[in-house]
Formats: C-alpha cells, structure tokens, sequence
C-alpha cells in the first residue's frame, strides 16, 4: 500500500468476502460500512490472525474471530455445507484508491467459543500438497455426475418446484412434480435452494415426496427449488437409456469378471 504515514493512519482497513455458491457476504473493518462503487460492505466486529510464510503447510492458515451469530460461522453450527466457502481478504486506505489481496483461501471448519467463533481457513495451496485421489479399476463408474468426464448437463435434467410441504425436522419435502418419475429416481441427487444457493442430497424418493440426508437451516412451504437428479453409477442403471443413456462415457469397467482365480467378488 503507498499511504503509510504515522501508527494510526497506517493502520489500513480490512475487507473479507465470503462466498459459499451464489451467496456472498462482505464485512470491513474500521467502525464504518463501506460502499466499494455500488459494492457493500458491513462493518461488523471481525478480527484474523497473521499468517506467517514458512515451509509447514499449517503456517499459512489463517482463523478469523466473528460474533457467534455471524451467517458465515452459523453455515456450519450443525452440518458441514455441501461447498466450500471461499474467502478473500483485501487491505486499503479511504484516501488511497489501491486495494490489495492479502490472503485467499476456503474454509476447512468452525469452532464455536460461547459468544465468538472462530472461522479455521486454509490458503489454496495446501489442497495441492494433499495427496489426490487415485483413479480405481472397478465395475462402477468413476465419474463424478456432471463433471468433464461424465459430460452430462444436469440443467437439463433438472425440476424447478415450489415446496408444498415440509416434514418437522425437515427432512421429507413435497413438492409437484416430483412424482413425474418412477420411484427412486431422484435418489443420490441434489435440492438447491433457489433463494440462497444452499444444497441438501437426496436419500430417499417416494411418489412426490424426497428425503433428504440433512435439513435445510431455512427452508418453508412455499420456497422455490431446484431438484437434481443422482446417479447409481451403474453401467445398466444411471447410464443406462433408462435414466441418462451415456454408457460411451461411462467411467468403470462394467465388464471385469466377478469371480477372479483366487477369490469370490460376489
């Protein structure tokens, strides 16, 4: 930064912005809120620790200390959300137009301290010293459903719905037009939100009704959703003419033999 005058005047102001799917939430330091051309920032009690470069992965992670009614610490009071939460934080001067990152990252997890959380994030950089998954020869498919591999295009699948009803823990959801396909059909897939992003998978499918592995922190009778249909991975399931017919692309080996020289598969 190129203004850097006196303790008090050096001491920049801090914005965080946080993005978990569509939604996003902006907070700045400094006492103020802050519009950025349009762009708000709300001023609320935040405070982070100083990263320190060194070669131990766990040096660049940074905590972030947020009253414990934050919306960003409440995504994980009860479950882990489905996505991960970007941050990016930036440092400038009101009288200085220059905005710098100073740190970027994800969320990795949250710990409640009575009336304060603090947000644990970790740089980008310790995803790639993480071992990665190994690609397994194995009868079902290895794709995930809809990435580069699979090349499916779940919009296109997809049913836009209005819940109708909701079970008290709010795990069954009712909803039209789900009974549009055969039973089962919308198991090992996805509901998302339409006002605010946030995604449940799907466990169960009967008629118009789903089950859904958690329940939504917001969601009421009459909210707007997008149901995603899931996959079995199976060469004569989800790949199948029944359901996706895209066995060309399908990732297993649904050929290899059952029973092997030295032992029983099945």
């Amino acid at each position: 930064l190129t203004v850097e005058t006196s303790t008090q005047d050096a001491e920049p102001v801090e914005l965080f912005t946080f993005q978990n799917s569509d939604t996003i939430w902006r907070y700045c330091t400094g006492g103020a809120d802050y519009d950025d051309v349009g762009t708000q920032y709300i001023a609320k009690f935040i405070s982070r620790s100083a990263p320190v470069a060194s070669q131990e992965s766990t040096k660049g992670n940074l905590n972030i200390t947020v009253d414990a009614d934050n919306p960003v610490a409440l995504l994980y009071r009860q479950i882990v959300p489905p996505e991960a939460t970007s941050l990016i934080v930036q440092q400038f001067h009101f009288d200085d137009g220059e905005k710098v990152v100073v740190w970027n990252g994800t969320i990795t997890s949250v710990d409640f301290k009575g009336k304060k959380a603090v947000i644990q994030c970790e740089p980008p950089e310790r995803g790639i010293r993480k071992k990665g998954l190994w690609r397994q020869q194995q009868i079902e498919c290895t794709h995930v459903l809809g990435d580069d591999g699979c090349g499916i295009n779940l919009e296109a699948f997809k049913l836009t719905t209005t819940v109708a009803t909701l079970s008290a823990d709010g795990v069954n959801v009712q909803a039209s037009g789900l009974d549009g396909q055969a039973d089962g059909w919308w198991v090992h897939g996805k509901v998302r939100r339409v006002a605010d992003g946030d995604v449940r998978f799907i466990i169960g499918h009967t008629g118009d009704s789903i089950e859904l592995l958690n329940p939504f922190r917001a969601l009421e009778a009459g909210d707007d959703i997008y149901v995603y249909p899931g996959c079995d991975y199976k060469f004569e399931g989800g790949c199948s003419s029944t359901k996706f017919d895209n066995q060309l692309r399908h990732g297993g080996k649904p050929f290899l033999p059952k029973i092997d020289s030295f032992a029983k598969l099945e």
